[in-house]
């Protein structure tokens, strides 16, 4: 499991600085706060699990777990 500030760093980076930077840029609260919705998992209001949210607009990502999910997006920053 990577740590939150592992997964804020990631969001930084690209500008986001909160969850609320996704509604600005086009996304509906409801796209991220279904559950429906691949690879997301409500936790709560901390905003850095809402990066999912941007992939699942585009092609959602399945993954079992948050842990998973959290994996995938820190491989992802990490060959950048």
């Amino acid at each position: 499991m990577y740590t939150e500030k592992q997964v804020k760093t990631y969001f930084q980076r690209r500008g986001l600085k909160s969850g609320r930077d996704y509604v600005y840029r086009g996304l509906r609260p409801s796209d991220y706060t279904k559950p429906e919705i691949p690879g997301i998992e409500m936790m709560g209001k901390h905003w850095y699990t809402y990066w999912a949210a941007v992939d699942a607009k585009n092609s959602p990502l399945r993954h079992d777990s948050f842990e998973d999910a959290v994996e995938h997006l820190v491989q992802k920053m990490s060959q950048k």
